[in-house]
């Protein structure tokens, strides 16, 4: 943070030395010369320190801000093994674990970054660069960004490209900015590995909230206790012109309250609400018109040092044909030590009108179905009510640099069909399907 400097200040006394019967007016007269010369000595003795001073702390306050420029890699990859050995090779209910009984690298991420300080009673700015490779990618599109570059598994896209600016502006904490491409705030579980409790994702995640926009985004610190959220963006996956699958914004509003009952409990509530279907799929009235309702709550309770519980509320709603899901996700996590953490997830997820939740069966299924383009698709029978338990370990070992962290994940997965839809391992060739499937699963989370 450059902070302005004070200005020197120099000021010169005059003293008389009568003495001895000496002429006061002819001494002044003889030492006025002098007085000057000294005078204009220590002015150009002042702005030369003042400019060096100016100079150096500029300089310092540089290299402090470069030096907490950071590059960050990570890798992580992983398998799930299907009980059901579907024929097809899809996991039903899953996108970025959505291949059964074989290896996938599904992220490289490559980050550099300057996080901004929330707490700074001044101006503080930083950016984020984020660079992905992976098959994660094939469901983190930005529209009209590298998505015609391969038909493969493996794609490239740059996930975050947004300055971020901390402003000491109408309230006690400032408000915080981003102002770019960014991930979106919306829900519990994350597009970052290592800050989510599991390899698989919960239905919630995968199908009912948003994943990431281009525009504004703005977190206003009115209390301690109290943030509130407010942005607007092109929509889900897009960016403008071309990279927009209609012409109408989307924007998202919430509040978070923190420190509730000493600390214990914080509430995050948000919603994101626009136009999400492409003009090419329903024309451009109903693209323009027909929104998309995103609403999400996450409540965290710290239980004690070690453990924590989650509760996750969500409901979408989609205008193009007034679907509707409804979905409950609980969360609990143990730490046991700094190595060694246990992790419990169990959901219900109703998809009222079978219209969310699908798999894809090329690897540029993602795109264009948001792009509003035709690309087969592995759906349900129907409706349908998923439940799903999910419990995992994730162990930390200690090793030496240059790697930051070691993550590894197993975890074992059911989930069964609450309604008696058959909604797993159906396909054309398999209509009957079946209730439940479940999943083995691991991944290895390496960080430099």
């Amino acid at each position: 943070m450059i902070r302005r400097q004070s200005k020197l200040y120099f000021c010169n006394m005059l003293w008389h030395d009568i003495c001895n019967g000496r002429d006061a007016t002819r001494f002044l007269k003889e030492t006025s010369f002098m007085r000057h010369a000294l005078a204009s000595i220590l002015l150009a003795s002042a702005s030369v320190l003042a400019s060096g001073a100016a100079q150096a702390v500029q300089a310092a306050q540089a290299a402090k801000w470069t030096d907490s420029i950071k590059l960050d890699a990570q890798l992580d990859g992983g398998f799930v093994i299907n009980g059901n050995t579907p024929d097809n090779g899809v996991n039903f209910g899953q996108l970025f674990t959505d291949r059964s009984d074989q290896a996938t690298l599904n992220q490289a991420a490559l980050t550099l970054h300057r996080d901004i300080d929330s707490n700074s009673k001044g101006y503080d700015f930083g950016f984020n660069l984020q660079l992905i490779y992976g098959s994660d990618v094939r469901y983190l599109p930005f529209l009209g960004e590298f998505n015609k570059m391969t038909s493969d598994r493996y794609k490239l896209v740059p996930l975050q490209a947004n300055v971020a600016v901390h402003t000491p502006w109408l309230f006690e904490g400032g408000i915080d900015w981003k102002i770019g491409q960014y991930i979106s705030p919306v829900g519990f579980e994350t597009i970052d590995p290592a800050t989510t409790p599991f390899y698989t994702h919960s239905y919630t995640f995968n199908f009912a909230v948003p994943f990431q926009h281009t525009g504004f985004l703005s977190v206003s610190h009115v209390s301690p206790m109290m943030d509130v959220y407010f942005g607007v963006n092109t929509g889900n996956f897009t960016t403008f012109a071309g990279g927009d699958n209609n012409s109408r914004p989307s924007g998202v509003f919430g509040f978070q309250f923190n420190n509730l009952m000493n600390g214990k409990l914080s509430v995050l509530a948000l919603t994101n609400i626009g136009p999400e279907t492409g003009s090419l799929a329903v024309g451009p009235q109903i693209a323009n018109s027909a929104l998309r309702f995103f609403d999400d709550i996450v409540i965290g309770y710290k239980a004690s040092e070690k453990t924590t519980l989650t509760l996750e509320l969500n409901y979408l709603r989609d205008e193009v044909i007034n679907a509707e899901s409804f979905s409950t996700v609980g969360y609990y996590s143990h730490v046991f030590n700094d190595h060694w953490t246990f992790n419990a997830r169990v959901e219900v997820f109703r998809d009222m009108d079978n219209y969310f939740i699908a798999g894809f069966k090329e690897a540029n299924g993602g795109w264009k179905s948001i792009k509003g383009l035709s690309t087969p698709i592995i759906t349900a029978p129907g409706p349908g009510t998923y439940g799903d338990l999910t419990l995992g370990v994730t162990w930390k070992p200690n090793l030496p640099k240059p790697i930051a962290g070691l993550m590894l994940r197993p975890e074992v997965r059911y989930d069964r069909s609450l309604n008696g839809a058959r909604s797993f391992v159906y396909s054309d060739t398999n209509p009957m399907g079946h209730n439940g499937q479940f999943l083995f699963a691991a991944d290895a989370i390496l960080q430099f």
